[in-house]
Order: structure tokens, then C-alpha cells, then sequence
């Protein structure tokens, strides 16, 4: 019995494997130059093409993220009551830590950081 899966998973191991070695030396390569440049995040793709890390970027996206996250919290406040004191303590604690700690509410960029 083990020998039979054993022949069998070799057997679909070799004509996967096979399969991908075909498309990868067969397929049609169009090095477009574009697709290894740094697009909305600033981040290096394969080359460096990159000038630094954005501050504004990043201090963007954290923003983002904690309104994302209070639109998911405004959600749940519908279904429940004591959890929504709970998630509005949480909401302007990260509020203030944004705002007074790191100062990521200032939108100009010479005032981030």
C-alpha cells in the first residue's frame, strides 16, 4: 500500500514539477523595466531605485489603518453595549497616543518627525 502512494506522489511530484519547468524556460520573458521601480510605498522592489524611507508615507498609513479600524469598531457597537465603552476608551486612547505623542495628526510635511 505505502509503496503504491509513494510511486503515485513521486509520479505527480515530476509531472508538477515538470509542468512548472516548461512554463518557466518556454514562456515569453518582456523585461519591463517599470515593474521593478518603487510604486505608492517607497519601498525597494528588486533594484534600488529608492531615495528613503517616507515618514509622511508610513505615518499615512497608520492613520489609515486606526480609522479602518474604527469604522470596524462602529459596527460592533450596534450588537453590544458594554463593549462600545470598551472600544471608545480604545479609539481615543490611540487617538491621543497619535496625536500628542507622535504628533502624526500634523498633515504639513515639514512638521512630521
Amino acid at each position: 500500500f505505502f509503496l503504491n502512494f509513494f510511486i503515485v506522489f513521486l509520479f505527480s511530484l515530476f509531472i508538477s514539477f515538470g509542468m512548472y519547468l516548461m512554463v518557466f524556460f518556454f514562456s515569453y520573458k518582456d523585461f519591463f523595466y517599470g515593474k521593478v521601480s518603487s510604486y505608492e510605498g517607497g519601498f525597494d522592489v528588486v533594484s534600488k531605485l529608492h531615495w528613503g524611507f517616507s515618514w509622511l508615507f508610513f505615518s499615512i498609513v497608520v492613520m489609515f489603518m486606526v480609522f479602518e479600524l474604527e469604522v470596524i469598531i462602529f459596527i460592533i457597537w450596534v450588537q453590544s453595549d458594554f463593549f462600545m465603552v470598551f472600544c471608545l476608551f480604545f479609539l481615543f486612547f490611540f487617538l491621543y497616543y497619535c496625536w500628542f505623542v507622535y504628533g502624526m495628526v500634523l498633515w504639513k510635511v515639514g512638521l512630521i518627525f
